[in-house]
Protein backbone atom coordinates (compact mmCIF):
# COMPACT_ATOMS: atom_id res chain seq x y z
CA UNK A 1 0.00 0.00 0.00
CA UNK A 2 1.24 3.55 -0.89
CA UNK A 3 1.31 6.38 1.70
CA UNK A 4 -1.43 8.23 -0.69
CA UNK A 5 -3.38 4.99 -0.65
CA UNK A 6 -2.86 4.67 3.42
CA UNK A 7 -3.72 8.28 4.22
CA UNK A 8 -6.64 8.19 2.06
CA UNK A 9 -8.26 4.59 3.70
CA UNK A 10 -7.97 6.34 6.84
CA UNK A 11 -9.73 9.37 5.90
CA UNK A 12 -12.51 7.50 4.77
CA UNK A 13 -12.97 5.37 7.85
CA UNK A 14 -13.29 7.80 9.33
CA UNK A 15 -15.26 9.89 6.93
CA UNK A 16 -16.94 7.52 5.12
CA UNK A 17 -17.42 9.63 2.34
CA UNK A 18 -19.43 8.88 -0.63
CA UNK A 19 -18.50 11.09 -3.37
CA UNK A 20 -14.58 11.28 -3.85
CA UNK A 21 -12.81 9.26 -5.76
CA UNK A 22 -9.26 9.59 -6.89
CA UNK A 23 -6.66 8.61 -9.42
CA UNK A 24 -4.94 5.41 -7.48
CA UNK A 25 -1.97 3.99 -9.46
CA UNK A 26 1.34 5.34 -7.09
CA UNK A 27 3.73 4.74 -10.46
CA UNK A 28 1.54 6.74 -12.55
CA UNK A 29 1.21 9.39 -10.14
CA UNK A 30 5.31 9.21 -9.35
CA UNK A 31 5.69 9.40 -12.51
CA UNK A 32 3.67 12.66 -13.66
CA UNK A 33 4.61 14.41 -10.80
CA UNK A 34 8.55 14.27 -12.07
CA UNK A 35 6.85 15.87 -15.81
CA UNK A 36 8.07 12.19 -17.14
CA UNK A 37 6.02 11.87 -20.26
CA UNK A 38 8.31 9.28 -22.45
CA UNK A 39 8.66 7.42 -18.70
CA UNK A 40 4.95 7.06 -18.43
CA UNK A 41 4.91 5.89 -21.91
CA UNK A 42 7.14 3.24 -21.38
CA UNK A 43 5.33 2.15 -18.13
CA UNK A 44 1.91 1.70 -20.60
CA UNK A 45 4.10 -0.71 -22.97
CA UNK A 46 4.80 -2.82 -21.15
CA UNK A 47 1.62 -2.76 -19.40
CA UNK A 48 0.80 -3.67 -22.42
CA UNK A 49 3.24 -6.78 -22.99
CA UNK A 50 1.50 -8.88 -20.51
CA UNK A 51 4.52 -9.84 -18.69
CA UNK A 52 4.10 -12.24 -15.87
CA UNK A 53 4.56 -11.82 -12.31
CA UNK A 54 7.20 -12.78 -11.30
CA UNK A 55 8.10 -15.35 -7.76
CA UNK A 56 11.40 -13.84 -6.82
CA UNK A 57 11.42 -9.98 -5.91
CA UNK A 58 13.64 -8.82 -9.11
CA UNK A 59 12.96 -10.02 -12.70
CA UNK A 60 14.77 -8.82 -15.41
CA UNK A 61 12.91 -7.51 -18.89
CA UNK A 62 14.54 -7.45 -22.10
CA UNK A 63 12.83 -5.42 -24.89
CA UNK A 64 13.77 -3.97 -28.64
CA UNK A 65 14.53 -1.06 -28.34
CA UNK A 66 13.59 -0.32 -32.21
CA UNK A 67 10.22 -1.31 -31.39
CA UNK A 68 10.00 0.19 -28.44
CA UNK A 69 11.00 3.76 -29.81
CA UNK A 70 8.99 3.17 -32.15
CA UNK A 71 5.42 2.94 -30.34
CA UNK A 72 6.35 5.41 -27.78
CA UNK A 73 7.52 7.91 -30.85
CA UNK A 74 10.53 8.56 -29.07
CA UNK A 75 14.11 8.38 -30.36
CA UNK A 76 17.26 6.37 -28.95
CA UNK A 77 18.18 9.96 -27.16
CA UNK A 78 15.09 10.29 -25.44
CA UNK A 79 15.03 6.93 -24.30
CA UNK A 80 18.16 6.93 -22.54
CA UNK A 81 17.30 9.95 -21.01
CA UNK A 82 13.85 8.94 -19.31
CA UNK A 83 15.41 5.11 -18.08
CA UNK A 84 17.89 7.35 -16.44
CA UNK A 85 15.01 9.74 -15.00
CA UNK A 86 12.84 6.26 -13.98
CA UNK A 87 16.18 5.24 -12.09
CA UNK A 88 15.76 9.10 -10.19
CA UNK A 89 12.09 8.25 -9.24
CA UNK A 90 11.07 6.25 -6.39
CA UNK A 91 7.36 4.37 -5.13
CA UNK A 92 7.44 4.51 -1.30
CA UNK A 93 5.17 1.64 0.06
CA UNK A 94 3.33 1.73 3.50
CA UNK A 95 2.05 -1.62 5.34
CA UNK A 96 -0.20 -0.25 7.61
CA UNK A 97 1.66 1.14 10.49
CA UNK A 98 4.17 -2.04 10.58
CA UNK A 99 6.81 0.19 7.77
CA UNK A 100 7.45 2.01 5.10
CA UNK A 101 9.69 1.01 2.03
CA UNK A 102 11.27 3.06 -1.08
CA UNK A 103 11.46 1.47 -3.99
CA UNK A 104 13.12 2.30 -7.42
CA UNK A 105 11.18 2.01 -10.14
CA UNK A 106 13.81 0.79 -12.71
CA UNK A 107 16.95 0.17 -10.51
CA UNK A 108 19.42 -1.76 -13.40
CA UNK A 109 19.21 -1.02 -16.65
CA UNK A 110 21.78 -2.22 -19.59
CA UNK A 111 21.76 -0.86 -23.53
CA UNK A 112 22.71 -3.59 -25.61
CA UNK A 113 24.26 -2.46 -28.95
CA UNK A 114 22.43 -5.90 -31.14
CA UNK A 115 19.43 -3.65 -29.86
CA UNK A 116 17.91 -4.25 -26.91
CA UNK A 117 17.26 -3.18 -23.50
CA UNK A 118 17.82 -5.22 -20.42
CA UNK A 119 15.72 -3.41 -16.99
CA UNK A 120 15.63 -5.14 -14.15
CA UNK A 121 12.50 -4.11 -11.71
CA UNK A 122 11.17 -4.71 -8.43
CA UNK A 123 7.89 -7.14 -7.95
CA UNK A 124 6.11 -4.59 -6.36
CA UNK A 125 6.28 -2.02 -9.25
CA UNK A 126 5.65 -4.45 -12.24
CA UNK A 127 1.91 -5.40 -9.67
CA UNK A 128 1.73 -1.53 -10.44
CA UNK A 129 2.34 -1.95 -14.03
CA UNK A 130 -0.35 -4.92 -13.98
CA UNK A 131 -2.39 -2.48 -12.43
CA UNK A 132 -1.76 0.06 -15.31
CA UNK A 133 -3.55 -2.59 -17.95
CA UNK A 134 -6.61 -3.60 -15.74
CA UNK A 135 -7.50 -0.06 -14.75
CA UNK A 136 -6.94 1.97 -17.72
CA UNK A 137 -9.16 -0.39 -19.92
CA UNK A 138 -11.08 2.62 -21.58
CA UNK A 139 -7.49 4.17 -22.63
CA UNK A 140 -6.42 3.76 -26.69
CA UNK A 141 -2.69 3.60 -25.62
CA UNK A 142 -1.06 4.16 -29.20
CA UNK A 143 -3.37 7.28 -29.13
CA UNK A 144 -2.12 8.18 -26.15
CA UNK A 145 1.71 7.56 -26.92
CA UNK A 146 1.19 10.46 -29.24
CA UNK A 147 0.39 12.93 -26.67
CA UNK A 148 2.61 15.81 -26.19
CA UNK A 149 1.39 17.01 -22.81
CA UNK A 150 2.15 15.31 -19.30
CA UNK A 151 -0.99 17.28 -18.36
CA UNK A 152 -2.84 15.83 -21.25
CA UNK A 153 -1.59 12.11 -19.81
CA UNK A 154 -3.23 13.23 -16.17
CA UNK A 155 -6.23 14.54 -17.90
CA UNK A 156 -6.25 10.87 -19.35
CA UNK A 157 -6.35 9.23 -16.38
CA UNK A 158 -8.97 11.74 -14.64
CA UNK A 159 -11.90 11.25 -17.26
CA UNK A 160 -10.96 7.23 -17.01
CA UNK A 161 -11.53 8.13 -13.30
CA UNK A 162 -14.61 9.90 -14.18
CA UNK A 163 -15.91 6.89 -16.78
CA UNK A 164 -16.07 4.71 -13.94
CA UNK A 165 -18.82 6.07 -12.07
CA UNK A 166 -22.04 3.97 -11.61
CA UNK A 167 -24.36 4.52 -14.18
CA UNK A 168 -26.41 6.21 -12.79
CA UNK A 169 -24.13 8.48 -11.70
CA UNK A 170 -23.03 11.38 -13.97
CA UNK A 171 -20.26 11.41 -15.27
CA UNK A 172 -18.75 14.61 -14.49
CA UNK A 173 -16.74 16.09 -11.45
CA UNK A 174 -16.44 19.34 -9.35
CA UNK A 175 -12.87 20.47 -8.51
CA UNK A 176 -11.66 23.53 -6.79
CA UNK A 177 -8.66 25.73 -7.78
CA UNK A 178 -6.33 23.92 -5.03
CA UNK A 179 -7.79 20.43 -5.92
CA UNK A 180 -7.00 21.26 -9.42
CA UNK A 181 -3.76 22.31 -9.19
CA UNK A 182 -2.49 19.49 -6.12
CA UNK A 183 -3.56 17.06 -9.62
CA UNK A 184 -1.63 18.85 -12.24
CA UNK A 185 1.47 19.52 -10.04
CA UNK A 186 0.83 23.46 -10.89
CA UNK A 187 0.38 26.48 -8.26
CA UNK A 188 -1.48 28.78 -10.36
CA UNK A 189 -3.66 31.88 -8.23
CA UNK A 190 -6.24 32.38 -10.63
CA UNK A 191 -8.32 29.94 -11.74
CA UNK A 192 -8.28 32.02 -15.30
CA UNK A 193 -4.46 31.06 -15.57
CA UNK A 194 -5.41 27.35 -15.01
CA UNK A 195 -7.93 27.58 -18.12
CA UNK A 196 -5.44 29.30 -20.05
CA UNK A 197 -2.26 27.16 -19.53
CA UNK A 198 -3.84 23.64 -18.83
CA UNK A 199 -7.91 23.18 -19.51
CA UNK A 200 -7.24 24.44 -23.17
CA UNK A 201 -4.67 23.13 -24.41
CA UNK A 202 -5.35 19.66 -23.03
CA UNK A 203 -8.10 19.67 -24.63
CA UNK A 204 -7.65 20.45 -28.01
CA UNK A 205 -4.84 18.04 -27.60
CA UNK A 206 -7.23 15.49 -26.32
CA UNK A 207 -9.89 16.31 -29.33
CA UNK A 208 -7.16 15.56 -31.63
CA UNK A 209 -5.40 12.69 -30.14
CA UNK A 210 -7.82 10.54 -27.10
CA UNK A 211 -11.09 8.80 -27.34
CA UNK A 212 -11.94 10.58 -23.95
CA UNK A 213 -11.90 14.28 -24.00
CA UNK A 214 -14.15 16.86 -22.55
CA UNK A 215 -16.15 20.14 -21.41
CA UNK A 216 -15.83 22.03 -17.99
CA UNK A 217 -17.46 24.76 -16.83
CA UNK A 218 -16.12 27.75 -14.21
CA UNK A 219 -17.80 28.16 -11.37
CA UNK A 220 -18.27 31.02 -9.06
CA UNK A 221 -18.31 31.73 -5.58
CA UNK A 222 -21.72 32.20 -4.91
CA UNK A 223 -21.10 34.16 -1.40
CA UNK A 224 -19.09 36.70 -3.73
CA UNK A 225 -22.09 36.89 -6.53
CA UNK A 226 -23.14 40.39 -5.17
CA UNK A 227 -19.80 41.76 -4.42
CA UNK A 228 -18.88 44.97 -6.86
CA UNK A 229 -17.47 43.30 -10.21
CA UNK A 230 -17.52 39.75 -11.59
CA UNK A 231 -18.00 36.96 -9.08
CA UNK A 232 -14.68 35.29 -8.19
CA UNK A 233 -14.00 31.51 -10.07
CA UNK A 234 -13.56 29.22 -7.17
CA UNK A 235 -13.88 25.87 -9.37
CA UNK A 236 -14.71 23.88 -12.32
CA UNK A 237 -16.74 21.33 -13.03
CA UNK A 238 -15.07 18.64 -15.56
CA UNK A 239 -18.03 16.66 -18.21
CA UNK A 240 -16.82 13.55 -20.01
CA UNK A 241 -17.51 12.99 -23.42
CA UNK A 242 -16.39 9.98 -25.50
CA UNK A 243 -15.05 10.65 -28.87
CA UNK A 244 -18.19 9.04 -30.53
CA UNK A 245 -20.59 11.82 -29.08
CA UNK A 246 -17.80 14.05 -29.65
CA UNK A 247 -17.94 13.27 -33.64
CA UNK A 248 -21.69 13.26 -33.31
CA UNK A 249 -21.62 16.78 -32.13
CA UNK A 250 -18.82 18.26 -34.73
CA UNK A 251 -21.23 17.20 -36.98
CA UNK A 252 -24.52 18.27 -35.92
CA UNK A 253 -22.29 21.80 -35.10
CA UNK A 254 -21.06 21.28 -38.89
CA UNK A 255 -24.27 21.13 -40.36
CA UNK A 256 -25.63 23.92 -38.30
CA UNK A 257 -22.66 26.56 -39.98
CA UNK A 258 -23.49 25.25 -43.45
CA UNK A 259 -27.39 26.24 -42.87
CA UNK A 260 -26.45 29.64 -41.24
CA UNK A 261 -24.10 30.41 -43.98
CA UNK A 262 -26.56 29.15 -46.49
CA UNK A 263 -28.97 31.55 -45.56
CA UNK A 264 -26.51 34.79 -44.86
CA UNK A 265 -25.76 33.71 -48.46
CA UNK A 266 -28.76 33.36 -50.61
CA UNK A 267 -31.46 35.08 -48.30
CA UNK A 268 -30.15 38.76 -48.06
CA UNK A 269 -32.70 41.33 -46.49
CA UNK A 270 -35.84 38.65 -47.23
CA UNK A 271 -38.03 37.99 -44.57
CA UNK A 272 -37.19 34.93 -42.64
CA UNK A 273 -40.13 35.17 -39.64
CA UNK A 274 -42.84 37.69 -38.27
CA UNK A 275 -42.90 37.85 -34.60
CA UNK A 276 -46.03 39.28 -32.97
CA UNK A 277 -44.47 40.87 -29.91
CA UNK A 278 -41.33 42.58 -31.69
CA UNK A 279 -43.97 43.62 -34.54
CA UNK A 280 -41.32 43.28 -36.95
CA UNK A 281 -40.05 40.54 -39.74
CA UNK A 282 -36.60 39.29 -38.96
CA UNK A 283 -34.00 39.57 -41.72
CA UNK A 284 -30.51 39.05 -42.41
CA UNK A 285 -28.06 42.34 -43.31
CA UNK A 286 -25.24 41.54 -46.30
CA UNK A 287 -22.79 41.54 -43.26
CA UNK A 288 -24.63 38.02 -42.30
CA UNK A 289 -26.54 39.58 -38.95
CA UNK A 290 -29.82 39.23 -38.11
CA UNK A 291 -32.07 42.48 -37.80
CA UNK A 292 -35.89 43.72 -37.15
CA UNK A 293 -36.74 45.56 -39.71
CA UNK A 294 -38.79 48.26 -37.70
CA UNK A 295 -35.18 49.76 -36.12
CA UNK A 296 -35.54 47.49 -33.04
CA UNK A 297 -31.96 46.44 -31.41
CA UNK A 298 -31.18 42.49 -31.65
CA UNK A 299 -28.35 41.56 -29.12
CA UNK A 300 -25.74 39.13 -30.14
CA UNK A 301 -27.59 36.42 -27.60
CA UNK A 302 -30.75 36.64 -28.84
CA UNK A 303 -29.42 36.52 -32.22
CA UNK A 304 -28.17 33.27 -31.41
CA UNK A 305 -30.95 32.06 -29.74
CA UNK A 306 -32.65 32.73 -32.89
CA UNK A 307 -30.64 31.05 -35.14
CA UNK A 308 -30.61 27.74 -33.60
CA UNK A 309 -34.44 28.17 -33.64
CA UNK A 310 -34.77 28.95 -36.94
CA UNK A 311 -32.94 25.71 -37.71
CA UNK A 312 -34.52 23.31 -35.24
CA UNK A 313 -38.12 24.69 -37.09
CA UNK A 314 -37.38 25.40 -40.71
CA UNK A 315 -40.84 24.75 -41.43
CA UNK A 316 -42.53 27.84 -39.95
CA UNK A 317 -39.69 30.21 -41.84
CA UNK A 318 -41.04 32.47 -44.89
CA UNK A 319 -38.43 31.57 -46.53
CA UNK A 320 -37.95 28.13 -48.60
CA UNK A 321 -34.00 26.56 -47.69
CA UNK A 322 -33.32 24.06 -50.48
Amino acid sequence: MTPIEFLRRQKEEKENPKNIAKISNALVEALVQKSNLGALKIVFYISKSNIELPKSDLMTITIDTTHLCNYCDIDVKTLRRNINRMQETNVTFVEKEVYEENIVVIPYFKFNYGGTIEIKMFSKILKLIREVKNRFTMIDVENLMKLKSKHSVRMILLLEMISGFSENVAKRKHYSLAELNGMFGTNYPRLKEFERNILIPVQKELNNKSKLSFIYEVKFDKEDITAPGRPKAVGVIINLIKKEALNRKRDKDKAFLEWVNKIRKEHVNEILLYHPEVKANLRVSPQGNLYWDNGNALSASKAKEFWNWMYNNVDKLMIRVS
